[in-house]
């Protein structure tokens, strides 16, 4: 490890770094500058004016070393308790959570006609659901259990959870160990969850689980 360049004979985090987070030449630790919070106003303003072409990063290529370097400080970051439930404090506000629908839905739809695609299990599960004409919204974002992740549908009401696990990557017939764990999380923050098995399922399996989990709720 090498250090600091600021001569304050502290190590830095990484080998590629010149100086520990916050420190400069003289030695002197900035803090971040204490301000008002931006309006709503302000923030569209200076979001716009960063859009698109304006933005300088417009079209850049990003090299494999930059990207190595950004991977390892989001880990570092998330790896902190005080962080991580910030952040995760902040995505599972009302606000928060209607907002990234909203941008999940716009960029799904900018997507659909590149890459963007449902797996055959999803596509038999979104039929289903449809002719029983029960709410759900597909691909949701559980961000309040340690393994976050984002689930294939999840119908408010009732909390349930439903996931179309293809056989080739869940293990089949044994699952994986991390969708074990993920479902215990879920049902500890009262989450009801339904797992069916690709192929394995149809209208009448579907609508017997989710009403018997119904049930469950209301008695």
């Amino acid at each position: 490890m090498n250090l600091c360049k600021c001569g304050c004979n502290n190590l830095v985090l990484h080998e590629h770094d010149k100086f520990i987070h916050g420190h400069n030449w003289k030695g002197i630790k900035r803090h971040f500058l204490k301000r008002e919070p931006l309006s709503e106003i302000t923030r569209n303003k200076i979001s716009n004016a960063n859009s698109g072409t304006n933005n300088g990063m417009y079209g850049a290529v990003v090299s494999e070393y930059t990207r190595l370097i950004l991977s390892e400080k989001a880990k570092l970051m998330w790896s902190n308790p005080q962080i991580r439930s910030e952040i995760t404090a902040k995505l599972n506000t009302p606000e928060a959570k209607i907002r990234n629908r909203r941008l999940a839905l716009k960029t799904a739809e900018i997507l659909k006609d590149k890459w963007f695609h449902n797996t055959a299990p999803e596509k038999q599960m979104i039929s289903i659901l449809n002719k029983l004409s029960i709410k759900y919204i597909h691909t949701y974002p559980v961000w309040d259990i340690e393994h976050c992740y984002t689930a294939d549908f999840y119908i408010e009401d009732g909390k349930i959870i439903i996931e179309t696990d293809g056989k080739y990557w869940h293990n089949y017939p044994l699952g994986t160990d991390k969708d074990k764990i993920r479902v215990q999380e879920m049902e500890a923050k009262g989450y009801k969850v339904i797992r069916f098995w690709e192929g394995e399922f149809n209208l009448e399996s579907v609508k017997a689980k989710i009403e018997g989990v119904m049930e469950k709720i209301l008695c």
